[in-house]
């Protein structure tokens, strides 16, 4: 036990036996590539920031369009759904113009003539968007 200054050190410090240390420290990754195919290198893992590659990948459109009584809607077009969960983006959307909006399949539809800030936020959040 170690004394500094009338302090007990003993207890802070304990030692971890050295095939505890290791068997924590690496990791066994047996099996990572059952059912993977020869030329897929990522297949099974989830890699970070994939999400954030695949969404500047997809190219949005932004346009305004004039509904029932001339009422503007601002629609977002261009998402894969395979890749990119609409509904989020939306609800993402919704909540920061504070305005109503409904989801397509491929689409997001806000009410309201917001093509600049949408445009903005798609931006911050990651994805290209063209005007």
């Amino acid at each position: 036990m170690t004394r500094f200054r009338g302090l007990h050190f003993g207890s802070f410090f304990r030692r971890v036996p050295a095939s505890a240390a290791a068997a924590t420290t690496f990791l066994r990754l047996d099996g990572v590539r059952k059912g993977v195919s020869e030329d897929d290198d990522f297949g099974g893992i989830d890699v970070p920031g994939m999400e954030d590659i695949a969404r500047t990948e997809q190219t949005l459109t932004v346009h305004v369009e004039r509904r029932t009584y001339d009422k503007p809607v601002t629609v977002v077009e261009g998402f894969d759904p395979d890749v990119t969960d609409v509904g989020d983006v939306a609800t993402t959307l919704k909540k920061r113009l504070g305005a109503g909006g409904t989801t397509k399949e491929t689409s997001v539809e806000v009410q309201g003539d917001h093509e600049d800030r949408v445009k903005d936020i798609l931006e911050a959040e990651g994805f290209t968007v063209e005007a």
